[in-house]
């Protein structure tokens, strides 16, 4: 179950879903008619509307090579100086060798100082590091690993499924079916595999979508395994008949009761 998720996040998860099961609600104006009737939704927080379409209309493109972010934690080996730099066993987030990207965007590591991490890969840091232990050590070998994502690299999956979780996306192209086998697929009672929507709040200057997917379907199954997540993707399971939206808000905001209620068709 989903612990926390950041207010604008939040916020936006509770309008579309509000918005995609046509219920009224404030900040925004539902579909007159049902979600397969509706090619866009407008949403007042986003002060634009939302295009929903299929997921095989998405553009596939693979995942561009990551650069640091603040909050990021990355752990560091040094190998060939043991009486400085022994080898850990724990190469975990609280390996005294992990270090977290601060607000300035730096890292602090022993013998090298603060060093600018945000904006680089993880090679161009290797290189960095090895460049200023190369003033005190002899030909240094410097690996670094990712140990733990930032939370605006994260996923979310609610709805009917049997695991509602957040998690990181990480450097390796990462599915839609991927996503849904790692919560442990749809709940076998509940899930509608027909509503299935992939919600991602669009940046770099482009539009917010509302991705729907129909695994029901081979042929949309066969796409699925195709559709590339992207960091802050909300992936929503449907669910069968009428089930109550007050679980689904359950899911984001522990103890919320919205008076039980329901989806509307």
């Amino acid at each position: 179950m989903i612990q926390k998720i950041k207010t604008k996040t939040l916020s936006l998860v509770i309008i579309v879903l509000f918005t995609l099961t046509a219920c009224g609600g404030p900040g925004m104006k539902a579909p007159s008619k049902g979600l397969m009737g509706k090619k866009k939704v407008y949403i007042e927080s986003l002060g634009q509307e939302v295009e929903i379409v299929s997921i095989s209309e998405n553009k596939k493109r693979e995942m561009e090579i990551y650069k640091l972010e603040e909050g990021d934690i990355v752990n560091i080996t040094i190998y060939g100086q043991p009486e400085v730099f022994p080898l850990m066993q724990d190469a975990g987030a609280n390996s005294p060798y992990s270090k977290r990207v601060n607000k300035k965007g730096f890292i602090y590591f022993p013998f090298v100082g603060d060093v600018k991490a945000k904006d680089l890969t993880i090679d161009e840091l290797r290189e960095e590091i090895t460049l200023k232990l190369s003033k005190d050590f002899v030909d240094p070998k410097v690996d670094i690993n990712i140990v733990k994502f930032n939370e605006n690299r994260n996923i979310y999956i609610v709805g009917e499924v049997v695991k509602p979780s957040a998690f990181p996306l990480g450097l390796e192209n990462f599915s839609l079916s991927q996503a849904i086998a790692k919560v442990g697929g749809f709940n076998a009672i509940t899930a509608s595999a027909s509503d299935i929507f992939v919600i991602r709040i669009g940046n770099n200057n482009e539009e917010s979508k509302v991705y729907h997917a129909d695994l029901s379907s081979p042929v949309q199954l066969i796409v699925a395994n195709q559709f590339l997540l992207e960091a802050q993707d909300i992936i929503f399971v449907g669910a069968t008949n009428l089930t109550s939206f007050n679980r689904v808000l359950s899911q984001l905001i522990p103890g919320v009761d919205l008076g039980n209620r329901r989806y509307l068709d």
